[in-house]
């Protein structure tokens, strides 16, 4: 059994195979760590997207200072270590974003960086550097992740790099109210396991998350090691239902993950 446990995500995986050789061929971290550090990225994103002085919903939670009022801004997010956010989440240390302009402003650049930033125990490092690439139609945006890295409770580390493009397809017409939002993703990462494994992931499937629902409701990411001869792992979130269950599948292998 592998057991995963980030924020508000709880993964388990139970696999009965036939013998030890193909116990030990099917390594589930893969998907887990993937998942993992994909979570805690998208989750700085998420938590400072869009952030200004008329934004609340980010200082019931931190304390926020703002270098001045015209751009170049920068924004300190000092968290509490309290669950103000209103997503249970437990977030400690800083966030630095500075904004080249306005958030919904095409063209603008944040550049968010992490200090001693952990989320439910969590540590996130890494530089994530978003870009608003909207022309015509929904709101777009890039996200690039410079030298990510997580550390586990345990002290398991997971690295990571990735490419991912965000589009705001529904509740952009609302920006102070962040529960209409529904997000669609596409992109690629790569990484290393907490194992000392590397891989390449590419969504194949546009991912969708709404932020009325807890999980990823749809999208294929597509997991493959980078050792000669493996596998690849395929993680479907499922048909576009808000729902906590998905599935992985390796080779002739598929469980379900149960996300909590």
């Amino acid at each position: 059994m592998k057991t995963l446990v980030y924020s508000t995500l709880s993964m388990f995986a139970c696999i009965l195979l036939c013998s030890a050789c193909e116990k030990e061929a099917a390594d589930w971290t893969f998907s887990t760590d993937d998942t993992m550090a994909d979570l805690s990225f998208n989750d700085i994103y998420n938590v400072m997207n869009g952030e200004d002085d008329a934004n609340n919903t980010l200082r019931a939670c931190a304390n926020l200072t703002l270098s001045s009022t015209t751009f170049p801004i920068t924004v300190t997010a000092d968290f509490n270590g309290t669950t103000g956010c209103g997503d249970g989440r437990v977030r400690s240390g800083v966030l630095t974003a500075v904004y080249s302009g306005r958030w919904n402003s095409p063209g603008t650049t944040v550049t968010i960086t992490t200090s001693d930033y952990t989320v439910n125990g969590y540590r996130v490092e890494g530089t994530n550097i978003i870009t608003n690439t909207s022309t015509t139609g929904n709101p777009s945006f890039s996200s690039e992740i410079q030298n990510g890295k997580i550390t586990t409770p345990d002290g398991d580390v997971i690295l990571r790099e990735a490419n991912k493009s965000y589009e705001w397809t529904e509740g952009s017409a609302t920006p102070l109210d962040l529960s209409d939002d529904v997000w669609q993703m596409a992109g690629n990462a790569s990484g290393t396991t907490s194992s000392g494994k590397d891989y390449t992931a590419e969504i194949t499937t546009p991912v969708i998350k709404a932020n009325s629902c807890n999980w990823i409701q749809q999208g294929v990411i597509e997991i493959t090691p980078s050792a000669s001869g493996s596998v690849m792992r395929s993680v479907n979130y499922g048909p576009n239902v808000c729902d906590n269950i998905a599935s992985v599948s390796y080779g002739n292998w598929t469980a379900n993950i149960t996300m909590n």
